[in-house]
């Protein structure tokens, strides 16, 4: 990997706090690298006031400020 090119890295997950259980320390591991740009995907959740506010102070912890979460509804089974 060229450290003069930026790099962008998207990580998906399912659901909020998929991202601190399955990647956490990577996430911020790999923020550390000046010339990495780290995104973060979560496919549901934005509905669920707590873990959506979960899944944004867990990213802060990490730094990454580069995350969205879609509207889809949380699956109930």
């Amino acid at each position: 990997m060229d450290p003069g090119k930026t790099k962008n890295i998207l990580f998906v997950v399912a659901h909020p706090d998929d991202e601190s259980l399955w990647c956490g320390g990577t996430l911020y591991f790999l923020n550390k690298f000046e010339f990495l740009n780290i995104h973060v995907l979560c496919i549901t959740g934005n509905k669920d006031i707590g873990r959506k506010k979960s899944f944004f102070d867990a990213l802060n912890v990490c730094e990454v400020h580069n995350r969205t979460i879609l509207d889809h509804d949380i699956p109930s089974t």
